[in-house]
């Protein structure tokens, strides 16, 4: 397990106009909120936060990059889902990271993290196949152009709280699928 850094994003002007559409912001505006957020996750407030929240499950993802937010009061907050504790990003400079919402994770059950973990590291795996291919505007699911569809999907969840679409994306099926069956095998211990 890697603590992340994450890097100044270089947000691309299509990007920008996209997000910009979503969440009914302007550019200048996200263009803040990301450098805020930057400067946020990579403080020592949250890097040390981070380290005593994932001590525990250091062997479940040894090689994992990882990095933390916490949005209270934060402007930026609200351009992230309310009901996400985890999720995999991957930043302009290639690197595929977990992101841990600090306001959420530590409050879940210790199966409930697990889960989120297993969850996610599904997705790490579909990156590292090839399946699945992230980037700053761009998203792939098998070779297939999936990004306006993603937008669409996290644009509902973030704003509107409903899961419906996102959770029919091919690999969030997948995940999901993944995860259900863990649940399965703990429930019996």
């Amino acid at each position: 397990m890697k603590l992340f850094k994450l890097p100044q994003q270089n947000i691309s002007t299509e990007e920008l106009q996209t997000a910009s559409e979503a969440y009914g912001l302007n550019q200048s505006v996200l263009l803040k909120y990301q450098r805020d957020f930057e400067l946020h996750v990579n403080s020592e407030r949250i890097t040390n936060c981070l380290s005593a929240v994932i001590e525990p499950f250091k062997e479940l993802i040894p090689n994992s990059s990882i990095c933390g937010f916490a949005p209270l009061d934060e402007d930026w907050g609200r351009l992230f889902p309310a009901t996400s504790p985890i999720s995999v990003n991957t930043s302009t400079c290639g690197t595929t990271y977990i992101l841990i919402n600090l306001n959420l994770f530590p409050n879940m059950t210790i199966n409930e993290q697990i889960l989120s973990l297993a969850h996610e590291n599904v997705h790490l795996q579909q990156v590292e196949d090839g399946r699945l291919k992230m980037g700053v505007n761009f998203l792939e699911w098998e070779g297939e152009d999936w990004y306006k569809r993603y937008v669409s999907a996290q644009t509902k969840n973030t704003l509107e709280n409903d899961q419906t679409l996102y959770r029919k994306l091919p690999w969030e099926v997948e995940a999901y699928a993944f995860e259900d069956n863990l649940k399965k095998q703990l429930d019996k211990t």
